[in-house]
């Protein structure tokens, strides 16, 4: 089940459309300023408005860029932290289409996100790892030790692996 995750290319193109966009919120914090956001829209608005819209922007393009990264990690909090940032976005652009209409463009990425990641929220949700790796040829376990003369392939994790590892090696065991 994890390769099925590991093998999902719209699981990176959702994580690639996050990123992009986030950089894209992150940018217009920074070129906009918390006085300044106001030059980016074709109605006047004031000061205090202006500095929800920094606030927001660089808040959203923050989680964004932990959600994309989590994603792309296919874990499950990067799984629900794209969830979050998704209702998020949703909520902050309906209120910017109060504003502005070229907000609904922000819409875009969470609408496709929350449609394409709930297909799929049964390999995120249910994925496990093995408890232990014995005997395992594609183990998900990054600390996987097979002994070169020996039947028993262990996890170097911890004392206990390292024992093992001492031991079998010294031909104490096996």
């Amino acid at each position: 089940m994890f390769n099925s995750i590991k093998r999902d290319k719209t699981i990176i193109f959702v994580g690639f459309l996050w990123l992009v966009q986030s950089i894209g919120r992150l940018c217009f914090a920074a070129v906009g300023t918390p006085e300044g956001m106001g030059k980016f829209l074709d109605t006047p608005i004031s000061s205090t408005t202006s500095v929800i819209l920094f606030v927001m922007f660089l808040f959203l393009g923050i989680l964004g860029l932990i959600a994309a990264y989590g994603l792309l990690k296919r874990s499950k909090w990067g799984f629900w932290s794209t969830m979050l940032a998704s209702f998020a976005t949703i909520a902050f652009d309906l209120w910017g289409l109060t504003i502005q209409f070229t907000a609904a463009i922000g819409l875009i990425v969470p609408i496709i996100s929350i449609l394409i990641l709930y297909g799929r929220k049964r390999k995120f949700l249910l994925r496990r790892r093995p408890k232990s790796c014995f005997l395992r040829k594609n183990c998900a376990c990054s600390n996987f030790y097979a002994g070169k003369n020996s039947r028993i392939a262990i996890t170097t994790k911890g004392f206990a692996g390292t024992v093992l590892i001492f031991l079998e090696y010294y031909n104490f065991a096996g």
